[in-house]
This record gives structure tokens, sequence and C-alpha cells, in this order.
């Protein structure tokens, strides 16, 4: 009887409600989530996730009905190709703001609780190229691993849910 309960239209709403009232905004040092949330404007969503991920497509969606111009790149964790670092560099640079999604996840006795450290050293270097608000859909603790994002918002989770409430946040 779980799908009869968890799939009704009742349930998706607490589930979206409790969803928007956990994101947290640990940071927002130079007023980039602010300038975001000011008026719609030209964005730059640079997706960091695993191949056959769709972080970010709901996300992009979603600002897009809400009026902003939004440049929708993927870049891979594991190995980046030159074309995609290169289509971020560009999308970064006609952006008037930048946002960084991407989703580290954390296991039960794995040692693990961040990026790897090449995902790592890839989004600071994305974020020394113009101020970005950085989301975590998952782990809080890649906070310490770039400390050069300007803003940084937590999401939680990897989910579609969690994509819509960012972008209505």
């Amino acid at each position: 009887k779980v799908p009869d309960v968890v799939g009704t239209a009742a349930s998706q709403a607490i589930a979206a409600d409790n969803t928007s009232r956990e994101l947290i905004l640990m940071r927002d040092s130079l007023g980039t989530v602010d300038a975001l949330r000011a008026a719609p404007r030209k964005v730059a969503l640079v997706s960091i996730a695993d191949v056959g991920s769709t972080l970010g497509g709901t996300l992009a969606t979603d600002l897009r009905a809400a009026g902003y111009t939004v440049t929708a790149v993927r870049v891979s964790t594991t190995e980046p190709t030159p074309k995609e670092l290169s289509a971020a560099g560009a999308a970064i640079d006609g952006a008037e703001s930048v946002i960084l999604a991407t989703s580290a996840r954390w296991g039960s006795y794995s040692g693990v609780i961040g990026l790897a450290p090449a995902t790592a050293d890839l989004l600071k270097a994305l974020t020394a190229k113009k101020p970005a608000v950085l989301i975590s859909f998952g782990s809080p603790y890649i906070i310490s691993q770039v400390p050069t994002a300007a803003s940084f918002v937590i999401a939680w989770n990897n989910s579609t849910l969690a994509e819509k409430a960012v972008a209505q946040a």
C-alpha cells in the first residue's frame, strides 16, 4: 500500500514543502544569491555530475520558466573532456550569474564524505573565473573543499524536488 499513500497529491505536496524547508544558504558573501533573486538574469548553470545523471535538468527548466536565460553545461566528475571544460568556461564568461551544481554523496564506512579531489579542483577553478553559487545536492561537507565559492547552498539530495526547491528559492 506504500505507493497508494506516497504517490498521492497530498503526500507529494508535503514532500515538496519539506524539501523547500530543508534548503540552507550557508554563505552569500558577495550577494550572488541576492542578485539572482532580484530579477531574472543571464545564468550559466554548470552541472558537475556522473555520466547519465540528470542533475541540473529540472533546475534549468524551472529557472527558464521563471524568465531566466540559462546556458546549461554538463561536466563529468570523473574525466572532464576539453570540450566540456571549454563549454563551461564560455558559458561562465557570457553570464551575469553562475550556478555550479554538484552531487557528492556520503556513505557509511566509505571513508569519503565529499568530492573527488579532481572535482574539487575543477570547482575551485570555475569559482575563480566569476563569483558563483555552489549548490550541493548531497553532502554539506564540500564547503570546505571549495572555499572560493562566493555562495554556498545545501540542498541535501539529488532529486527533482530538491532542484525545484532551489529554483523557487
